[in-house]
């Protein structure tokens, strides 16, 4: 099965599943990966922000699991005027030791 978000391919295996980080241990829970993007949040702090963030700009983070979290992304859905709807991936990251093909390409469906 092959997922597409514009310019990002992800491959999934039948055995993962794309879920949203909506309960606090969820959020928690994608601290980890997210870490090593954003290294300089700190862990005692990172659920607080992803929950600020949410409330105020409506940033949502989605995760990658067989089990194990292997990718995580934090995303908004918002509205132009001159564009209309559109998704801003502003944090996109593959467990470090995963095996999962997460790759950047000028990719879209069709």
């Amino acid at each position: 099965m092959v997922r597409t978000l514009e310019c990002l391919k992800l491959e999934v295996d039948m055995n993962e599943k794309i879920n949203l980080a909506i309960e606090d241990y969820e959020i928690q829970n994608c601290y980890p990966v997210m870490a090593e993007l954003r290294p300089h949040v700190q862990a005692e702090d990172f659920l607080r922000r992803v929950k600020r963030q949410s409330e105020i700009a409506g940033y949502k983070l989605a995760y990658l699991t067989d089990g194990e979290i292997k990718v995580v992304a934090g995303f908004r859905i918002s509205e132009w005027l001159a564009a209309g709807k559109y998704l801003c991936i502003e944090d996109w990251w593959r467990k470090a030791e995963s095996n999962q093909k997460v790759t950047a390409a000028n990719y879209s469906s069709g």
